[in-house]
């Protein structure tokens, strides 16, 4: 079944369909009282005609005309021939006088009460007709509505007509009004979408008045109220809890260090390096998070300088080459144009995106695959991505790569090593710089391809 998904669209169509079954029944019911109004002003016609030729003819006590009125009728009939025909009928139906004009047809009996009444007469149409009681006879007097019927199929086209323009305009009409109605909406649901981990403290400007939209946005400011204070306490208490477990877990790697150079057993030995490696990675994940804590504050200093980017990308590709050798894998250049241009960033955390990139793509590789980097310089960005020969990942979980603490499942072994906090590491650094980062997954093979760019200043730095 056809489903329109837009709001704006039902909108707009159901203002126009309302609009049109109302100025539609409006005009049905126009239509209705003037073709009323022309028959009754036929039937008034009608008795006009019947009071003239009654002041000129007795009325008879007996169901039959006499010579002096039959000669009256034909007279009246003459003159008047144009517009309107007459019989005459006994009571019992039999027709007394019928005026030339109505040729070999004739108006129905009479009816038992007078009235006006509606015929189809054979070679003339339709005919209105009223009777009219004269002493002892009946006087029909009848006009034709041929000119009636083409009055109103006239008008039938012409409100045919409007009611298309009508439908025609009130679509144009919906469209502009169910803009105008959304637009509080729209602004609300785009700045909805801008508002996130970044920039929580930006709000939805409140419509003026007191209506329905502008509650919605009142409650949607106290909801993001409440999910800026629930992440400050949260960045607060993980920068506060890191901070304070820096000392006394430098003081147990300190005693795990004697304890590696004391005359131990074997099996006591081999446990104290694995304590030792195990005090390394939470040291590391401390470290990390105190990163991310300091960039989520917007507190952490970046020495931005304008930078050759052939340069900065022919240095970090010599290490990326012997990591990638170390692992059994194949790294290439794909573009690398030198006097691309130049950026302003601040190397040593660009860098360190990129090895955190890069090592993401180095866990996930398989043996001898392959790793390419792609530097490319347009007129007002820098784009650089690293592709790998990997699974890939799910399409639904492109975007959580970039959470904390992330582990996907179905990775290769080796994937999931680490605490989960490089990449989120890496969109925060980008976003310092005024940039962006996002993964895809490959389209010409199996693989996934990371993304990052930057604003860029063409020309040699």
């Amino acid at each position: 079944m056809f489903r329109i998904r837009s709001f704006a669209t039902r909108l707009a169509f159901t203002y126009a369909l309302l609009t049109t079954a109302t100025v539609g029944t409006a005009l049905v019911a126009g239509r209705l009282v003037v073709s009323h109004q022309m028959i009754h002003g036929v039937d008034l016609l009608n008795a006009a005609e019947f009071e003239e030729l009654r002041d000129r003819i007795e009325p008879p006590s007996q169901p039959s005309l006499s010579p002096h009125a039959m000669e009256a009728l034909q007279n009246h009939a003459v003159l008047d021939a144009p517009i309107y025909r007459f019989q005459v009928c006994a009571p019992d139906g039999t027709v007394l006088f019928r005026s030339a004009n109505l040729g070999s047809a004739r108006l129905p009996p009479p009816h038992a009460k007078p009235g006006d009444h509606t015929a189809r007469l054979k070679g003339i149409g339709p005919v209105r007709y009223g009777e009219y009681p004269l002493g002892a006879v009946r006087v029909q007097v009848a006009s034709s509505l041929e000119q009636v019927d083409k009055l109103v199929e006239q008008q039938d086209r012409t409100l045919l007509g409007l009611g298309i323009l009508v439908s025609v305009l009130s679509i144009g009409l919906g469209y502009a009004f169910s803009r105008l109605v959304l637009r509080p909406v729209r602004t609300i649901e785009q700045t909805a979408a801008r508002i996130g981990a970044e920039n929580l403290s930006e709000r939805i400007p409140v419509p003026a008045g007191r209506d329905e939209l502008a509650e919605l946005a009142l409650l949607l400011n106290r909801t993001f109220d409440r999910l800026e204070g629930a992440f400050t306490q949260v960045r607060r208490f993980t920068a506060e809890a890191s901070h304070e477990l820096k000392t006394p877990l430098a003081l147990a790697r300190l005693h795990a260090e004697k304890l590696a150079r004391a005359p131990l057993p074997e099996e006591q030995l081999a446990q104290t390096h694995s304590l030792l490696a195990e005090l390394q990675r939470l040291q590391k994940i401390i470290d990390d998070l105190l990163l991310l804590s300091r960039t989520d504050a917007g507190e952490m200093p970046l020495n931005r300088q304008p930078q050759s980017i052939h340069a900065f990308i022919t240095e970090f590709a010599e290490d990326a080459q012997a990591l990638a050798e170390d692992r059994g894998l194949r790294f290439t250049i794909a573009a690398n144009q030198a006097g691309a241009g130049s950026a302003v960033f601040d190397p040593a955390w660009l860098r360190r995106v990129l090895l955190n990139v890069l090592s993401n793509a180095l866990k996930v590789s398989p043996p001898g695959g392959a790793l390419t980097l792609t530097s490319e310089v347009g007129e007002h960005h820098w784009r650089v991505a690293i592709a790998d020969e990997g699974p890939g990942v799910p399409p639904t979980e492109v975007e959580r790569i970039f959470e904390r603490f992330v582990q996907l499942a179905g990775r290769p072994s080796g994937a999931n090593e680490g605490a989960g906090l490089g990449l989120a590491i890496a969109r925060s650094i980008v976003l310092l710089h005024g940039g962006r980062i996002w993964a895809e997954n490959r389209a010409d093979r199996s693989g996934l391809r990371l993304v990052l760019e930057l604003p860029a200043a063409p020309g040699p730095a």
